[in-house]
């Protein structure tokens, strides 16, 4: 490997690790994209590469991840945004089958928490394999906790001074109510949102995300989840489409009961992190 031969902080430098190119009068101290980035010359045999840049808070994870046993590095597995090292709360799930989907994934699920709002009579009655998500589940290691409300987790006793990598609630809903006008409905979803986001900030990591997949078309698009993170101390970092595919054996179940799936099409999932790291 190289020497290092320089590395200075230039706060007003593009934030990826291209090539100099730009000047320094054509970058902004106001650009959202620049946060910290280091210049890095390296020498190697004699000769002095190009100058580029490296993001400080992307050069702290590759520290990380050098300075781990190898062991262990070798034996991390992915699953889309999730790893096997992650720390994983999973909040609001239904036939526990997205959970015991990254455990399969993983071959064990002793780094994750799983948590329904519903009660293990309720899963009995209304998911034919949520029983079985949930002994695959625990035979993997995964702690498995039943009526857990979301938007208030971070006052559970069994939950403090605890903090996790990720934290995912997939597609929340706060259910339907009889005649109930649309800006009603669309104020009962916000106000659960916004309060898991609180609960969530709690819990979190400084450098963990919260991850909430959600549909995106007609009265969905109306939640404004990024609006409602910047509210609760969070910054959306990034949205990406959500495939179904990806999450074998996932079955996208109605809270309210019935062993059908719900059409997730089209969807994305938000990634927060929080606002002030």
């Amino acid at each position: 490997m190289g020497q290092v031969l320089s590395s200075v902080l230039n706060p007003t430098s593009p934030r990826l690790s291209d090539p100099l190119q730009k000047t320094e009068q054509n970058s902004s101290v106001d650009d959202p994209k620049v946060v910290n980035p280091l210049s890095v010359v390296v020498v190697e045999n004699g000769k002095q590469s190009t100058p580029f840049r490296i993001d400080f808070e992307e050069l702290k994870k590759f520290v990380d991840v050098i300075s781990r046993p190898i062991e262990e590095i070798k034996q991390e597995i992915w699953i889309k945004h999730y790893c096997s090292s992650h720390r994983i709360l999973l909040v609001g799930e239904g036939d526990f089958s997205f959970s015991a989907c990254l455990g399969r994934a993983f071959g064990r699920a002793d780094n994750m928490v799983a948590t329904s709002l519903n009660s293990q009579e309720f899963l009995k009655r209304n998911y034919g394999n949520a029983m079985s998500n949930v002994d695959s589940l625990r035979s993997r290691g995964c702690i498995v906790i039943h009526n857990v409300d979301a938007t208030k987790m971070a006052g559970n006793r069994r939950s403090n001074d605890v903090t996790y990598d990720r934290i995912v609630y997939n597609f929340p809903h706060a259910g339907f109510s009889k005649n109930e006008p649309v800006k009603d409905h669309l104020r009962r979803n916000r106000d659960l949102v916004s309060d898991f986001m609180a609960n969530a900030a709690k819990m979190i990591d400084e450098t963990g995300e919260i991850h909430i997949s959600h549909k995106c078309n007609y009265f969905f698009q109306q939640w404004g989840l990024q609006k409602l993170g910047e509210k609760n101390g969070l910054v959306l970092v990034e949205e990406v489409k959500f495939e179904l595919s990806d999450y074998p054996g996932y079955n996208t179940k109605y809270g309210y009961g019935g062993d059908k799936n719900f059409d997730c099409n089209p969807s994305r999932t938000y990634k927060f992190r929080l606002k002030d790291r």
